[in-house]
């Protein structure tokens, strides 16, 4: 298993394919006479960003994996790849995570509940304390599996609750060998209970170093070096690096990864399908839990982490019920919503406190629109997003260090006309009066509906090193100070 998923472009089909494909067909007669039943797939992506995926139009086919030549062995109701479970299911393209780490941000996704609510401020914390969805599914006979790519996510970090079987992976290859064969013993084991199968990809985040086989597709002539750690600090640090040319192989090292952590799911959703079931009783749903903010497009770090380029996120979500429905949805729309929508799928509760609403039931509530999502840094840095506007409170004015500012102090508030300003290069807060108050009500609703306790103060050199390389600050040290009264979106 060290041969990378790629799909190698001269041959149409690769040899982990034909190893999964002759596994599955071998399954369907087991399955093909069974009634329908409940499957939920959910995959998540860490470090990629709304815009960084095919679907979205991106100039760099990221997510569009499957191969023109391979027309597949199976019926084609079930998508192939994530584009195709964009393009036959619905985009919503206006989706948020609570924060800008992806620890967080799954917490969110699997408690309902916002991570700082919970004591979880970074990837260091553990979730505790609270219910979590997986739990409550295997209450109601729903056998639940997870395979997971990262250090932080291997127990116990609280999000292995729940789930039968737990496999924290080293490589993306051996995550998908994994959740294939749990996935095929389930459904000949017990083919009448429902299932929920949560894979998680960590490949396109930094460093950006990924296969030569998806290198070679979008930069080939990449400097591999331009994507380690060490570089892409330097890149942030310094202006003299930031050329045009070494932006666009830092671009290109990302999208490869992206690249090759799209092709992983892909490998699944095509070798998977004859195990699903019919159709009409599968769900899948694509997000991503954090935008790549380090190094590619965008400051990162502190305020940094609150932009559009840290927070915007992918998701897609397709089932049955997306048939005869707009492809693109408008409304804005948070990870706790992914919560309550898969919920909803096994006719369940969601966990108790949870924040959220079922994807397919706001695509019919005309109120959707003035929905506003919350976001915060440490619980130091604090954002709230409209459809249109965006505001950013940094009471502490936390400097976010890094690529484009290296400012060393932040100003308070910063206010952004998103649909004219995408890059949020203009701050409107001293001039848009009527937006800033009105977001400002918005900041202070959304803060006093969350009660955290403040971070405690980190005093270990070697863990304020391993934080501060963790996210690559550009600060000398992690500040732990609480927040004090601010100026902008106050608690009351």
């Amino acid at each position: 298993m060290d041969k990378p998923l790629a799909w190698i472009r001269e041959r149409p089909v690769s040899a982990l394919h034909r190893v999964f494909a002759a596994a599955a067909l071998a399954a369907v007669a087991a399955c093909s006479g069974e009634r329908p039943v409940k499957t939920l797939l959910l995959f998540t992506m860490e470090s990629v960003r709304a815009d960084d995926v095919s679907a979205a139009h991106y100039g760099w086919a990221t997510t569009d994996t499957t191969p023109p030549e391979y027309g597949g062995n199976f019926p084609p109701a079930l998508p192939e790849d994530l584009d195709d479970l964009a393009r036959s299911g619905i985009r919503f393209a206006q989706a948020f995570a609570p924060s800008g780490s992806p620890f967080p941000s799954l917490v969110a996704l699997h408690s309902g509940r916002p991570p700082e609510e919970l004591g979880v401020y970074n990837e260091y914390s553990r979730l505790t304390g609270v219910s979590t969805l997986a739990e409550l599914l295997s209450l109601r006979g729903v056998r639940c599996g997870a395979f997971v790519r990262r250090k932080a996510l291997a127990p116990p970090c609280g999000l292995e609750r729940g789930f039968g079987t737990y496999v924290a992976c080293d490589k993306d290859d051996q995550l998908v060998l994994e959740a294939h064969v749990w996935l095929r013993s389930m459904r000949l084991a017990a083919p009448d209970r429902p299932i929920f199968l949560w894979i998680h990809l960590s490949n396109p985040s930094p460093p950006y170093q990924p296969a030569w086989e998806y290198r070679k597709v979008i930069c080939p002539d990449a400097d591999p070096a331009a994507g380690t750690l060490e570089e892409l600090e330097q890149f942030a640090k310094s202006p003299v690096l930031r050329t045009q040319e070494r932006r666009r192989t830092v671009h290109g090292l990302h999208a490869a990864s992206v690249l090759q952590g799209s092709d992983a799911a892909q490998v699944f959703l095509e070798t998977a399908r004859p195990l699903l079931g019919r159709y009409e009783s599968t769900t899948m749903i694509f997000a991503g839990t954090n935008g790549d903010q380090l190094g590619a497009r965008g400051p990162f770090g502190g305020l940094g982490s609150l932009r559009d380029a840290a927070l915007h996120v992918p998701l897609f979500y397709w089932s049955q019920d997306t048939a005869g429905r707009p492809k693109v949805a408008a409304p804005v729309v948070e990870l706790y919503d992914i919560t309550r929508t898969i919920a909803a799928r096994f006719d369940c509760d969601p966990p108790e406190g949870s924040s959220g609403r079922d994807l397919m039931k706001l695509l019919d509530d005309p109120s959707s629109r003035d929905y506003v999502a919350f976001a915060s840094w440490e619980n130091r840095v604090f954002a709230a997003r409209a459809l249109r506007e965006r505001l950013i409170c940094d009471p502490l004015r936390v400097a976010p260090g890094g690529w484009p500012g290296d400012s060393t102090s932040a100003v308070p508030e910063e206010l952004y006309d998103e649909p004219t300003d995408p890059e949020e290069s203009v701050n409107l807060a001293l001039s848009a009066s009527s937006s800033l108050e009105r977001m400002r009500a918005h900041l202070t609703r959304l803060r006093a509906s969350v009660r955290p306790a403040p971070p405690v103060d980190e005093t270990d050199p070697a863990r304020i090193e391993a934080i501060r390389r963790e996210r690559i600050h550009g600060e000398p040290g992690h500040p732990a100070t609480p927040i004090p009264a601010g100026t902008c979106g106050e608690r009351p």
